[in-house]
């Protein structure tokens, strides 16, 4: 099968190699910003069980104005083996200094499509031109929930239950072509581009979790065996799309591709399981990790599913004196890979891309094996 490569102006491109010709002089830039901040906690025991602690923060961005942020929390200790805590908080995030100076021109997918897309630095006349707003901080507020469970044998237990919820979330936008407007068409010929993306305060989000973690102490093979269980469960939903362009609906700016990826892109279950045992020695470490299935609609426009997989880690190592140590072991060590992408990738799948590239929570070069020694001066 063939796949159709564009120019900006719809014509045939050249036959050659399409991808990032690296940075153009007019896109160097030399940029700093300057911050001032001032912090201040304090813990108290109401009494000898309950403990209030409480913090503020001042800063102050040359870029993004000031803010004033704080944390109560709390924890009481229902017995020596029971304890409950709690946090409220506010928070802050100036833009990162590449959100606001970053630019670049290459060669990307847009509808199928190859066209010149470029990633307007936030600060440039031109994304004024696109009516694209200056970046403004993004605030916050979380709250969170949990319990500490101590057993006789050893056995601990935590469990935390979190919301965050982020006002004027920055993200990078879809990639925008002449189909927005004809207005927006014709900067976008000015400026020789198929298309164009911005980072932009776009969106208000909506997190929430539960955080579990078990550990358990034991002895096999006259070694101690120390166990640990970690899981959490997170879902993001994408609570509204902002209007940041006087020129671009907030729907097109950030639309379902760009909601999807924020919401399903990542994985909303991961679990470790992990045993690491010494003797002597002797030292092994098992640890199996979960990443659950994740989702994307990128360059295809078709929704798509990756399961989920478990990824196998195991070392082994000796010391043989204080100073020396030996260790070969695994990193995924029965060379898992994500799924692959199928006849749900076509054309990309056809021509070579055998899995996605949008959303994987792990790497797609299998298993890495090593011996090292370690020698302390």
């Amino acid at each position: 099968p063939s796949v159709e490569i564009l120019t900006p102006s719809g014509a045939g491109a050249e036959a050659g190699i399409q991808g990032f010709p690296g940075f153009s002089p007019s896109q160097a830039v030399d940029a700093t910003r300057d911050s001032y901040g001032a912090y201040v906690d304090a813990e108290y025991y109401v009494t000898p069980d309950f403990l209030l602690a409480g913090a503020l923060r001042y800063e102050d961005y040359d870029i993004a104005g000031d803010n004033i942020s704080g944390k109560l929390s709390a924890r009481y200790d229902i017995d020596s083996d029971f304890s409950v805590r709690g946090t409220v908080a506010t928070g802050f995030r100036a833009p990162g200094v590449q959100q606001i100076y970053y630019s670049q021109v290459l060669t990307n997918i847009v509808n199928g499509t190859l066209v010149e897309t470029g990633t307007i630095a936030n600060d440039d006349e031109v994304a004024r031109q696109f009516g694209i707003n200056a970046l403004e901080e993004e605030t916050s507020e979380s709250v969170s929930l949990g319990l500490i469970k101590r057993f006789n044998n050893g056995f601990d237990l935590t469990m935390d239950f979190y919301q965050i919820n982020i006002d004027d979330r920055i993200v990078l936008s879809e990639s925008l072509t002449a189909s927005v407007g004809a207005e927006f068409g014709e900067i976008l010929e000015e400026n020789n581009l198929g298309a164009a993306q911005f980072f932009t305060n776009s969106v208000d989000t909506k997190t929430t979790g539960l955080d579990i973690i078990a550990s358990y102490p034991a002895e096999l093979f006259d070694g101690n065996l120390n166990l640990t269980a970690a899981m959490s469960f997170m879902n993001t939903d994408v609570e509204q799309v902002n209007s940041v362009s006087s020129l671009i609906p907030g729907e097109q700016i950030f639309n379902d591709t760009q909601v999807l990826r924020l919401e399903e892109g990542q994985p909303s279950e991961k679990a470790t399981l992990s045993g690491d045992w010494t003797r002597d020695a002797w030292n092994v470490n098992l640890a199996l990790n979960y990443f659950g299935a994740v989702e994307g609609q990128a360059f295809t426009g078709v929704r798509h599913e990756w399961g989920g997989k478990w990824l196998t880690d195991l070392s082994v190592g000796y010391d043989f004196t204080s100073n020396l140590n030996v260790r070969v072991g695994a990193n995924n060590l029965f060379d898992t890979y994500p799924d692959e992408w199928g006849s749900a990738g076509s054309p990309f799948s056809d021509a070579g891309f055998k899995y996605g590239w949008e959303t994987f929570p792990f790497g797609i070069n299998g298993g890495y094996y090593y011996a090292r020694l370690n020698y302390t001066f």
